[in-house]
């Protein structure tokens, strides 16, 4: 059964916490997919490569990997195949009065901004903008820098109370957010330092990372079952959700 990344767009209703309310109208855009079990397909053009790559001890097979193409992935027809780009995100949720907006200037900062229809705007919180999603009503925003010695990440959730958007923190991710996917209503989520899966605002697995794709920019996933393929630089990783074995996959092409 296969799957493309879709652009979703939800009209929400949300129940403020005073007698004012407003609702996220369009312009929700997410990475998802269906929710899917079974045996995964590669097809030919993935291999596997068991020479050590450590991107810590800058290794000349790191540096090469570390400037080798964006490999995205998706699945077609049961296979998962390399995608011609990553799935699109947006920076702003549009509502009854006006937009949320997201920033990220890397190491010169960012911001959650709400910009309304008419009058002056605010700033619901200092952080670099990394991507929203919507579970169940509830809006997310993650954020996060890694530069230099830094790296951090938050995730928030924006409630709308008393006339005003606020950023409520819900969890610290300990590393930036690279990639993420959202199915049935679960976060999986990609940092520099592990794969965490969020279920209703609350992390319900960890699994660290390998010391080599804080540097490879994870930017597409797929998800079958307990089985999480993540796109990134010069080829693919595959995590075992249930085990946390990771194996890497290399284009014979690159």
């Amino acid at each position: 059964m296969g799957f493309e990344f879709t652009l979703i767009i939800t009209l929400l209703f949300t129940t403020a916490c005073s007698n004012e309310s407003d609702a996220v109208l369009d312009g929700v855009f997410w990475p998802t997919q269906e929710s899917l079990t079974g045996n995964v397909v590669l097809d030919d053009t993935w291999t596997t490569v068991q020479t050590p790559v450590s991107c810590r001890t800058c290794k000349i097979d790191c540096y090469t990997a570390n400037h080798g193409q964006d490999v995205y992935i998706a699945m077609e027809n049961g296979v998962i195949v390399r995608a011609d780009k990553e799935y699109d995100r947006v920076n702003e949720l549009k509502t009854y009065k006006g937009r949320i907006v997201g920033t990220d200037e890397g190491e010169w900062g960012g911001a959650i901004e709400f910009s309304p229809d008419f009058g002056s705007g605010y700033t619901m919180l200092e952080s670099n903008f990394k991507g929203f999603y919507i579970v169940d009503g509830r809006i997310f925003v993650l954020t996060g820098l890694a530069h230099l010695i830094s790296d951090f990440g938050y995730l928030y959730e924006l409630t709308y109370v008393d006339g005003k958007w606020k950023a409520e923190p819900i969890l610290n991710l300990d590393s930036a957010p690279n990639a993420y996917m959202v199915i049935d209503e679960t976060l999986y989520l990609v940092t520099n330092k592990a794969v965490l899966v969020i279920e209703n605002g609350e992390i319900t697995k960890s699994i660290s990372g390998d010391d080599s794709w804080w540097a490879l920019y994870p930017n597409s996933l797929v998800v079958v079952g307990s089985d999480l393929y993540m796109g990134l630089r010069h080829g693919m990783f595959h995590v075992d959700l249930e085990s946390g074995d990771i194996t890497k996959y290399f284009q014979i092409n690159d």
